[in-house]
């Protein structure tokens, strides 16, 4: 222990002899170690760690397929009546449950509240193996139509209106119907909401409240009604191949007893798999992207010990030649590393913990499970992990070259040694060629992916967003059951919005723009004989006279509607739907059907063009757009356009809510510029951080190239300055020192590049309109990367080329 206390303290001297070096490396590991720390503090979060009830691996999501329909909708939710033949008639099964998101007004509290509701089977905690932590969880009756009006509220929510144990068995109104609360959820609760699942997609952010979900079996049809998200608990032993086979075979019942003419199959995926959704390929991808930039500090700091230990050489060779082993200088050099790594591991771990803090509290970023991702014991052992790792990493090769050092020659060559040996030389292009191979892949993957979310931003949406401000608008069902009460309240709406100063126009719409698919309908023309799911399905929106002004939507045909078709069924359509059912007739004035043989036959007025209002990353989808008297519902988006900064009208706006109903509450107001910026927060993560690590070791590279050059000059200044008094010309000597500080460069470029190149199916499904193979990215980061290491080589290589042969000379 005294020896080892011994050698600590004189690496701790040896290191303080050399500050620059030191901190240097010590802020470099920490960059390193801090940016792979907070990554695999979001990776563990949101990828590894099991989600939090009771046996979630047996847990699993059941999605409904039907092969006709397959090319356009591969997977769709659940039918309600399904999942009860799966949970009766599947032994695979030990219970499950359905659940689909909405909204409900709050009032009687003072200032009425629009509360994120998930309406679910009254199973659902039994399912998850979740209790209460105060009071209970929902009775099998409470699923009854008159007894369903009972709530569990979530621990976020409670705490929100005063956290009072003696809540629990009061009652809230909600939608102007008593509700009794008859449970608290623990304030370890997490409900899988932020996933891109079928009914839950589109909710506002953070849950509030469960109630039980009252079906009426008569009114749900066997082969329609797609309309919940469906998951279930497997019995222990059982596998998800097994429940597959045995909710086909249920399917294929259910097929047969309906008639229907079409093959109906289950999706069955653990529940995580879909919680994770498409997050997990660009997570895995920026965790190797930062594990390239740990490498590439890596090597940055073993070419510096290098560097170091060359100038060392006369010391070793003493300390050999007094009777030090090598095995003792080799720890020597080794501790060194260790003591560098500790600080900046510790140092890297608190940017990584700042980092997440950060990240977590970026509310608008698109990422589940965002809110447990957390730096704890696991993330600070994987920091302690790597900061040992990356000291043996480092610190291996310098160890090895001091133990390898000839004492003689050291000592007989002193300071008259004019060149370097061939190993050394390899060594030190080695390392500079893989840190520039590093460097341009991940240059290239960041690139593509910047370019792809640039595209992504300036993609013809079809409409404009700048000054429009959303509202979502929930009428209470309890007062306003009818139609006709529900279309009276949004024209006087209407009628003051447009009153108010700064308004240039508004409108209603069903369903916010950029928020998914809902409400999807076959269009039926007269003489289509095909099966109804193998007609076109379009997408139905209600909305409206005026939307389409303030959406600055281009009306292509027709006209937009009117007040004289409050008599009339009419419809708008898409201009891709209009070609698919009449190909090159003029569609105005034809009739179609919007749903099934029963729905009401509705005449085209317009065609407007098409546009990217349910995703903005994928193609436009056929649309049908409907006045909002011909059904108008509780739940609508008011969108509006003003003249100056939308925010600025928000008060008014409420206001104007609360004058049509004081009892209807205003949910934030959005601008539609917010709503994009949403749609693309995840690949905007992504290119942020993807290009974050790539300058980080661009610059890594650059440096790394300038020292080893810089370090060659000096070692060689001996042999520069014999070159100059025999003839060579400044412009030779400063050829020579670049042609011999770009060589690793370009080849460890050119390697770079053909990694991007076929890893390009990595990064293949996370771009927009941009091939994985462009070449103006290619051409960019070669550019960029060789125009740096150019820079970095042409300062020594300036400083070489000044080099006075009768001062050196004089110096030997």
């Amino acid at each position: 222990m005294s020896e080892l206390w011994r050698g600590l303290r004189l690496s701790v001297r040896s290191l303080r002899r050399t500050p620059a070096f030191s901190v240097i490396a010590i802020l470099t590991l920490a960059l390193g170690i801090g940016g792979t720390t907070a990554m695999f503090s979001i990776v563990n979060g949101v990828l590894l760690q099991p989600l939090s009830y009771r046996d979630p691996g047996q847990l699993v999501v059941i999605r409904e397929s039907i092969k006709e329909l397959a090319h356009l909708y591969p997977a769709l939710p659940a039918n309600a009546l399904h999942l009860e033949a799966w949970r009766d008639r599947c032994a695979a099964i030990q219970g499950a449950a359905i659940m689909r998101g909405t909204t409900l007004n709050l009032t009687g509290n003072g200032e009425p509240l629009q509360l994120t509701v998930l309406s679910v089977s009254p199973s659902i905690l039994q399912v998850l193996g979740v209790q209460p932590a105060l009071g209970r969880g929902f009775l099998p009756e409470e699923e009854n139509k008159g007894r369903n009006r009972v709530v569990v509220l979530t621990d976020s929510f409670w705490r929100r209106i005063g956290a009072d144990p003696a809540l629990v068995g009061r009652t809230l109104t909600l939608d102007g119907l008593p509700h009794t609360v008859v449970g608290v959820l623990p304030a370890s609760f997490r409900f899988p909401t932020a996933a891109k699942w079928g009914p839950l997609e589109g909710l506002p952010p953070g849950l509030d409240l469960l109630r039980p979900e009252s079906l009426n079996r008569a009114d749900i049809s066997p082969m329609a009604e797609f309309n919940y998200a469906a998951f279930a608990r497997l019995k222990p032993g059982a596998s998800i191949h097994q429940a597959v086979d045995q909710i086909n075979a249920v399917q294929a019942q259910i097929v047969h007893d309906s008639g229907e003419k079409l093959t109906l199959s289950a999706l069955v995926d653990p529940l995580q798999e879909i919680v994770v959704g498409e997050s997990r390929r660009g997570l895995l991808l920026l965790l190797g992207a930062v594990g390239a930039v740990l490498l590439i500090v890596c090597v940055n700091l073993a070419n510096l010990m290098l560097v170091r230990g060359a100038g060392r050489g006369r010391e070793v060779a003493i300390r050999l030649a007094m009777g030090a082993d090598r095995a003792g200088l080799v720890r020597m050099a080794l501790r060194e590393s260790l003591l560098l790594a500790i600080p900046g591991g510790l140092l890297g771990l608190g940017l990584a913990w700042g980092a997440v803090r950060l990240l977590v509290s970026r509310s608008a970023l698109e990422l589940p499970r965002i809110d447990e991702i957390s730096v704890d014991w696991r993330t600070a052992l994987f920091a302690i992990a790597v900061s040992l790792v990356t000291a043996a990493a480092f610190g291996m090769l310098p160890a090895w070259r001091l133990g390898s050092v000839d004492p003689q020659e050291s000592l007989k060559a002193g300071s008259h040694t004019t060149t370097e040996s061939r190993a050394s030389a390899r060594v030190r292009s080695l390392l500079v060629g893989t840190q520039a191979a590093l460097g341009a892949t991940l240059l290239v993957f960041a690139g593509l992916l910047s370019t792809s979310l640039l595209h992504l931003l300036n993609v013809d949406k079809g409409f404009r967003t700048e000054r429009v401000l959303a509202s979502e608008v929930v009428l209470p069902t309890s007062r306003y059951e009818g139609q006709p009460d529900r279309t009276r309240f949004y024209d006087k709406l209407l009628a003051q919005v447009h009153a108010l100063p700064g308004v240039e126009s508004a409108a209603l719409v069903s369903h916010m723009p950029l928020r998914g698919q809902v409400w999807i309908n076959p269009l039926s023309i007269e003489g289509d004989t095909r099966p109804m799911l193998q007609r076109p399905m379009a997408n139905i929106r209600f909305i409206s006279p005026g939307y389409f002004q303030t959406m600055r939507m281009q009306l292509l045909n027709g006209r937009d509607f009117a007040e004289a078709d409050r008599e009339r069924k009419v419809i708008i359509l898409s201009e891709a739907a209009a070609k698919l059912l009449w190909p090159g007739l003029n569609p105005l004035g034809r009739t179609l059907r919007f749903g099934g043989p029963d729905s009401p036959v509705a005449e085209v007025v317009g065609v407007v063009k098409d546009n990217r209002s349910v995703e903005l990353d994928q193609g436009p989808v056929l649309m049908a757009y409907l006045p909002h008297w011909q059904q108008s519902r509780t739940r609508a988006v008011l969108m509006i356009r003003t003249a100056a900064d939308p925010l600025q009208m928000a008060g008014v706006i409420r206001r104007a809510v609360h004058e049509a109903d004081a009892e209807v509450p205003v949910a934030q107001l959005l601008t539609m510029d917010t709503v994009v910026d949403q749609a693309v927060a995840r690949r905007r993560f992504q290119a942020a951080l993807a290009l974050g690590f790539a300058v980080f070791a661009l610059l890594l590279a650059g440096l790394g190239v300038y020292g080893v050059v810089s370090y060659w000059v000096a070692r060689r200044r001996t042999e520069l300055g014999i070159r100059a008094a025999l003839g060579a010309q400044r412009a030779e000597l400063f050829r020579l020192v670049l042609g011999r500080g770009l060589a690793p460069v370009c080849a460890g470029l050119a390697v770079g590049l053909v990694i991007a190149l076929l890893g390009g199916r990595i990064v293949e499904s996370l771009l927009f309109e941009v091939k994985a193979t462009d070449p103006w990215v290619y051409g960019l980061v070669a550019a960029a990367l060789g125009g740096l290491c150019t820079l970095a080589c042409g300062i020594p290589a300036m400083r070489a080329a000044g080099t006075q042969a009768v001062q050196v000379l004089r110096d030997e």
